[in-house]
């Protein structure tokens, strides 16, 4: 036990008390002595007033806090590259933060070996606000160092059953950014076509309106109700006028009422010498409006379940652990599987427990890191057991993930995942369905377009479909 007597900031007398055999040794730095009978008392002081009111209350802060200080807290290790825009450089950089106790090997290998001491700058270890320590260690390298060396990020603690690599690899999420908008222009892709498509026809059917009207020079034009010509007198108009081009036009206008024009049938006929026959134009609602209505329920009704995809993708960077189980036809068990997919960075711990006790390895099968093609990776871990054994235990799947800020754990349950695949394609196909209906009839009845449209929507279904078969199972 030391004790030290200090005044304005300096140290002055220090006192070594040795604990076991009770002696007491000073060191006198200010000037003066002590008698025997000051070192008698000061020595019966510490032995009798400092030891046991200061190491009480040590015992006593360390008993309230024991958990706390005992704790354990896994790191989260990362290896980052940044560019250099000074140099051109890169920088990579191992980091290691939110963990206790404060103790950590935390090393930067190159091809499996560690970088030298002297290339690397940091690895001081400083606290965080809650509580918890971080550490990093930063090397400066090249962009042909960076691609032709394999950098990986090691770290060894006490909460860690194993040490931890991180190999540096490309960050997947850019990756599921760039497949969402590929896939999103696929499929909004023949929507745009069609749209152009309707607009060029209605801008085709309108120019042949005016060419009727403008080429109607020799034949007279009659409007007539129901296929009964418009008496004359009722007619306004008529007068043959010279367009500014060399040609011609002719307009006869007739004022009725809305409710004649629901009732009635109305007609615009031309005859004329460029014609090889009598050209009837009927009197339709507004095509150009019904273009844009469709236009832009064709648009949500495909882009909609596009966008719910690209959301549901995003989220699987996370870790989804599921706990499954199958009937295994030969022995009439049955096969208990925990399986995490979908998960970033690699570095996982899953745990298969039965009763709250993880299942001995020998039992288990699996266990490999598989890379799934999206950039994320997966694991399994599989136990054949009786159906009385299932029954009569709680099976359990445990994670612990870099994206999870607890441990998740799922109990054995009837499969939702199938019945979860089987609802959305259900609503799905429903809902499009639904959709394709309503395009049906403003396809069919106004815009009078038979095979392009219903090709493009049997397209679109089947490609939706596919998406959702793709993210939705495993």
């Amino acid at each position: 036990m030391i004790g030290i007597e200090a005044f304005n900031g300096d140290s002055g007398d220090e006192t070594y008390l040795s604990i076991a055999d009770k002696t007491l040794e000073a060191q006198i730095r200010w000037p003066r002595a002590w008698t025997a009978l000051q070192s008698e008392y000061n020595k019966w002081v510490i032995i009798n007033l400092y030891q046991p009111v200061c190491m009480g209350a040590l015992y006593d802060l360390l008993n309230q806090n024991r958990k706390y200080v005992r704790r354990k807290v896994k790191p989260r290790v990362r290896l980052l590259q940044k560019a250099l825009p000074g140099t051109g450089g890169v920088k990579v950089t191992c980091l290691a933060t939110g963990f206790y106790p404060r103790h950590i090997n935390l090393t930067l290998l190159r091809d499996g070996q560690p970088v030298p001491d002297h290339q690397i700058t940091g690895g001081e270890l400083l606290p965080n606000g809650d509580g918890t320590y971080q550490m990093r260690k930063s090397l400066e390298a090249s962009t042909e160092e960076v691609q032709h060396h394999q950098y990986t990020c090691t770290a060894q603690h006490l909460s860690l059953d194993n040490k931890l690599d991180i190999a540096l690899e490309p960050r997947p999420g850019q990756n599921h950014v760039v497949v969402a908008v590929v896939m999103l222009t696929l499929v909004c892709l023949p929507v745009f076509i069609i749209f152009v498509f309707c607009r060029k026809r209605l801008k085709g059917s309108q120019k042949s309106k005016e060419d009727v009207k403008e080429e109607s020079e020799e034949t007279p034009q009659e409007e007539e109700p129901d296929g009964q010509a418009v008496p004359d007198h009722q007619i306004t108009g008529g007068e043959l006028l010279p367009n500014g081009d060399g040609t011609y036009q002719m307009r006869k206008s007739l004022e009725v009422s809305t409710e004649e024009v629901q009732h009635h049938q109305y007609t615009c006929t031309a005859q004329h010498l460029s014609l090889d026959n009598k050209l009837d134009i009927s009197l339709e609602p507004r095509p150009g409006r019904n273009h844009v209505v469709v236009a832009v329920v064709m648009l949500t009704l495909v882009c909609l379940p596009v966008f719910i995809i690209f959301v549901f993708c995003r989220k699987r960077i996370k870790v989804k652990p599921r706990l499954l189980q199958n009937t295994l036809p030969d022995s009439g068990g049955l096969k208990v599987t925990c399986l995490a997919t979908g998960f970033y960075p690699r570095h996982i711990n899953l745990t298969l427990l039965r009763d709250g006790q993880p299942v001995p390895d020998h039992q288990i099968t699996g266990g490999e890191l598989l890379p799934n093609g999206d950039g994320t990776y997966q694991m399994r871990k599989s136990l054949e057991v009786s159906t009385e054994e299932v029954q009569h235990h709680q099976y359990t799947c445990t994670a612990q993930h870099l994206s999870l800020d607890n441990k998740l754990d799922i109990p054995l349950e009837p499969r939702p995942g199938q019945n979860h695949v089987v609802v959305a394609v259900v609503v799905l196909t429903l809902f499009l369905v639904l959709g394709f209906l309503v395009l049906d009839v403003f396809v069919r009845e106004v815009l009078m377009l038979e095979f392009l449209v219903l090709e493009f929507m049997v397209l679109e279904f089947m490609v939706l479909l596919l998406m959702v078969l793709e993210f939705l199972i495993v």
